[in-house]
Formats: C-alpha cells, sequence, structure tokens
C-alpha cells in the first residue's frame, strides 16, 4: 500500500505548512508530511510555499528580502508565528511525531539555502536525516545538493508537473541522471501508463502529489483507484485522514477477495 504524505501538513484542517498542520496529519495517519522551504535575507529557513507571505499570512513580505526579525512578526491566520526549518526538526523530535518523515521542497534555487539547510541540519543533533528527502523543480539544485559533501548522502527527488511527451520524459531522465536522483515526484494528474513504464525500467521511487486547490475525493476518489493501478510507493495528498481510510478499506477488500 502507498504511503501517505501530508501536503503541506493537513491544510484542509490546519492551515498549509503550518506546524498545526504537521500534527494534524500525523493524528490523521500521515506517514510523512511535506513542507516548502524558502530562505530569508539574513539565512534562516522559513516555511512557506510562495515567495510573498501575503496569500497564508498577515503580512505581505518577500521572504528572500526579508530578515529574521521582519518575518518573527508575521502570523498565520491561527495566530501561529511563521514557521521556521529549525522550529520543524524540533517538533519532529518530539515523542509523538518520532515516526513521522518529511519531504522538504526547495523553493528557491540559490545555493545559499543549501549552505543554510546543511547548517540547520547539523545544529539539531536529535533529527536523523534519515527521516528526511530534499525535493526541487530544478534538477541543478538537487545537483548542488549531491556536490555538497554534508548533503550528498540525503535523499533527493524530482519533482515534475510538466504534461508527458517522449520530450518530456527525455528531459526527466536527464534531471535523475544530472541531480543523481532516485526518487521521482510527480504531479498525479499526468502519472499515466508512459511515465509509470519509464519509472519502473529506471527502478525509481515514485512519490505522486495533489496541487493543494485539487478536490481528490470527487468520482468517488478516481484519483486514488488510479493511483494504486500505477503502484506507486506514495502519495502527497490534502485529505491524509481520507486517504488512509480509503487504503484501509482496499486492503480489506483484498483480504476479503
Amino acid at each position: 500500500m502507498m504511503t501517505v504524505i501530508g501536503h503541506r501538513g493537513a491544510p484542509h484542517k490546519a492551515p498549509e505548512n503550518s506546524l498545526s498542520g504537521v500534527k494534524q496529519a500525523a493524528v490523521e495517519g500521515a506517514e510523512r508530511i511535506e513542507v516548502d522551504l524558502q530562505l530569508s535575507a539574513d539565512g534562516h529557513i522559513y516555511i512557506c510555499h510562495d515567495d510573498l507571505t501575503s496569500r497564508t499570512t498577515s503580512h505581505n513580505l518577500l521572504i528572500s528580502k526579508s530578515s529574521s526579525h521582519e518575518l518573527a512578526k508575521v502570523h498565520l491566520e491561527n495566530g501561529e508565528t511563521l514557521p521556521t526549518f529549525t522550529a520543524l526538526l524540533e517538533l519532529l523530535t518530539t515523542p509523538a511525531l518520532q515516526h513521522l518523515a518529511v519531504s522538504c521542497e526547495i523553493k528557491p534555487s540559490d545555493v545559499k539555502i543549501i549552505s543554510a539547510l546543511a547548517k540547520e541540519i547539523a545544529q539539531n543533533k536529535h533529527f536523523s536525516d534519515k527521516r528526511l528527502v530534499l525535493s526541487s523543480l530544478s534538477s541543478a539544485c538537487l545537483n548542488n545538493l549531491a556536490q555538497n559533501p554534508s548533503m550528498a548522502h540525503i535523499k533527493r527527488a524530482l519533482l515534475w508537473k510538466t504534461d508527458i511527451t517522449p520530450t518530456t520524459i527525455s528531459e526527466i531522465i536527464h534531471g535523475l541522471k544530472e541531480s543523481q536522483s532516485h526518487i521521482l515526484h510527480p504531479l498525479a494528474s499526468i502519472y499515466k501508463r508512459p511515465l509509470a513504464e519509464m519509472a519502473r525500467v529506471y527502478n525509481l521511487e515514485v512519490y505522486t502529489w495533489s496541487q493543494i486547490h485539487d478536490n481528490e475525493l470527487e468520482d468517488n476518489c478516481a484519483l486514488w483507484h488510479h493511483l494504486l493501478e500505477m503502484e506507486v510507493d506514495g502519495h502527497c495528498t490534502n485529505y491524509p485522514l481520507e486517504l488512509k481510510r480509503f487504503l484501509r478499506q482496499k486492503k480489506l477488500q483484498c483480504m476479503d477477495s
């Protein structure tokens, strides 16, 4: 059965990319959570999908041009401050969340964020980076990770969201080779037979993802049925509780048949 990954936590129950969302995803049965990483002007890593904070917070700041002092004043809709990567790692070392793996999408391609990541991971002695997957749409960013001596051992995943054609399949293969990655994170809606066949040939781990506004529950969870048929390793979902229930039901059906 596929691994259940909470997309930005549990976005239908808590603000996306919030620490409360991480906790909620774990309560709902997710085995992994996915968050997005941005770099502040003074070299600190924050968890936020957008470059600007305006969509999800009380302020309108460009993270890459803002200091950690300025960003400390930014609050999510539930009153939490904009979470830092360090705060996430500390949360993941608490007893209730020590089982939870984390997939982090690196949003900027600037190599500065890789140095910052290495520093913050090294500073948290109680967090095992074996629980971590670092992903990016940029194979060059992933290659920079592979070339960093303190980061090369951490699992890397290539994100993909462009429609699949023979040309884009070649681009995916090139990107995986360039970044020395063996994990593919394609958008769920484009994961069809040609891409699945390529993943099989190259012995890739495949973890699909849904966009934040996708309604995965429509048509009797048709997307999840499709992903099971495609034998993906896991799915990054906006509905971790519902996907977990769906998988339990399918498992029971298999046992009864």
